[in-house]
């Protein structure tokens, strides 16, 4: 399950990066949950195994395999179709995407 969002430095406009946090590590079979219909870079042998996800709802997922956080990135306009996506993958979460930080230029 998803506990937490948390909004990290976007940047560029267009794109909303936020770190999630999970109530325990994520093994193998979650990372490939998380992966399903999309398309998963796994590089085992690094120091730290390490995973990209190019998921079809319109995200890309990056972390370490083991850790309890990774770091999704997606445009702004896929933020329903996103938090749709990763709570059908993390049964029991309720946590909410955050709002993008204000635009200073406006």
């Amino acid at each position: 399950m998803i506990r937490e969002f948390v909004p990290l430095d976007d940047c560029l406009g267009s794109t909303h990066t936020v770190r999630v946090h999970l109530d325990g590590p994520l093994n193998r079979r979650g990372m490939e949950r998380l992966a399903a219909g999309g398309v998963l870079q796994f590089h085992p042998q690094f120091p730290k195994p390490f995973f990209r996800i190019d998921h079809p709802a319109g995200f890309i997922a990056q972390g370490v395999l083991g850790n309890d956080h990774f770091r999704i990135t997606y445009l702004k306009e896929n933020k329903p179709g996103v938090l749709l996506a990763l709570r059908e993958i993390f049964p029991g979460t309720t946590a909410n995407l955050p709002s993008p930080p204000a635009d200073p230029s406006i």
